[in-house]
């Protein structure tokens, strides 16, 4: 393997984004701590002992949670996570020789297991009894403020529809317990969503009660307790809702593909909140949509074929995506973002994690050599875009989107 063209793409110098965005962003990274060799290491709980107040324990102990702050500049999320990412591998190499481990299942390990990270904690108990080792996946989370709540909920029942193209994109777990899957995906395809059909809810009161009949009749532990592709989030929910949360995509080892997924949720979430048109169907059909269209980008990332709402016909993943960034270009163009989507374009160019690991599993190499070669490059693309952000370049981008 050709470390060099593994490893990046030519960056340039823009300064169209100095600018904040209008809407506030945050990440939650979910990510397997492990060895150079990539084998999974249950050290969670060790890690928030030691580090109070920095990490979050996961159910199991072979992934730990931690959250950046809240931002509007690009440039301030990309540092922000930065150095998150530095201290926890800091944090790490005092525990042991142990780093961070890319990818969304546990590609290695025996699938089957589960070491949950707190034996006291009822909750955990009750997950593992009710999921298994169905949770145990690494994932990001982007949430982008929305303030006005009717305005949320418009967002998130559109969006539900557009959910899968970020799994297409961020799909990086073709992997399971030493095995290949036949899927891109293998976390989405795994993990339980709950609850199974979630209807499209039409206003506050509505969600609020919708919520509150799950909560009785158990099918959700908590307010939490909503594992979708797409939800409404806040600091008291269903109550109090100030965020829409992107919980589909696989966890995001390149970071500036993390934040170029960040910029092209936000320029969606925009284009919606401008545009009040519900989206055609009824629910039956917005359902088919969704679970089809989130399947196929399971199964295929970018080379699924989707159905594309918008114009109602099927399309390649690749080409609907395509066609998104272009109309939605101009808009991150206004608000001075439109460099951090370029990333994208060499995606769709190349295809996803999953794609390029397959390609290099059927190549020949193994997958614990794929694995710890990217977590070494996962390094490497880290200190790269640190040194651009400090050289005063906020975004590493090749050229300006499309007029």
């Amino acid at each position: 393997m050709n470390k060099n063209a593994a490893a990046g793409y030519r960056m340039h110098h823009c300064q169209c984004h100095h600018q904040p965005s209008p809407l506030t962003k945050g990440l939650e990274e979910e990510i397997y701590t492990g060895d150079k060799q990539g084998t999974v290491h249950g050290l969670s709980g060790a890690l928030c002992d030691r580090f109070p107040g920095h990490y979050d324990t996961e159910p199991d102990a072979r992934n730990v949670e931690y959250r950046s702050a809240v931002h509007r500049c690009y440039a301030a999320l990309a540092s922000d996570i930065l150095e998150r990412r530095h201290r926890l591998r800091r944090d790490l190499a005092s525990l042991g020789n142990y780093t961070l481990v890319p990818g969304a299942t546990l590609s290695l390990a025996d699938p089957d297991i589960f070491m949950i990270s707190r034996p006291d904690n009822a909750y955990y108990q009750w997950i593992r009894d009710r999921y298994g080792s169905r949770v145990v996946t690494a994932s990001v989370h982007i949430n982008v403020g929305i303030s006005d709540v009717p305005t949320l909920l418009r967002v998130w029942r559109t969006a539900r529809l557009d959910a899968w193209m970020f799994l297409a994109l961020s799909a990086a777990s073709p992997f399971l317990g030493g095995q290949t899957t036949g899927l891109h995906s293998s976390r989405w395809q795994r993990f339980p969503q709950t609850p199974k059909l979630i209807p499209w809810l039409p206003d506050h009161q509505t969600f609020r009660r919708w919520v509150s009949d799950r909560l009785a009749d158990g099918q959700m532990q908590s307010h939490r307790h909503l594992w979708t592709a797409v939800r409404p989030n806040g600091p008291a929910s269903p109550g109090v809702l100030d965020r829409i949360e992107l919980r589909i995509c696989d966890h995001i080892w390149e970071p500036q593909l993390l934040l170029a997924i960040t910029a092209f949720f936000e320029a969606l979430v925009l284009e919606i909140m401008v545009d009040d048109r519900e989206p055609p169907g009824d629910e039956q059909q917005r359902q088919q949509w969704c679970s089809a269209n989130e399947t196929a980008a399971a199964t295929h990332s970018l080379d699924a074929q989707a159905y594309d709402w918008r114009s109602g016909r099927m399309a390649s993943a690749r080409t609907i995506i395509a066609q998104r960034l272009e109309s939605l270009c101009p808009l991150a163009r206004t608000h001075g973002f439109a460099p951090y989507l370029e990333p994208l374009e060499q995606t769709l160019d190349k295809g996803s994690t999953g794609q390029q690991w397959l390609a290099l599993h059927h190549r020949g190499l193994a997958i614990a050599d794929i694995l710890g070669h990217y977590s070494a490059i996962m390094v490497e693309r880290e200190q790269l875009l640190a040194q651009l952000i400090a050289q005063g370049a906020q975004s590493p981008c090749a050229k300006q989107c499309k007029a």
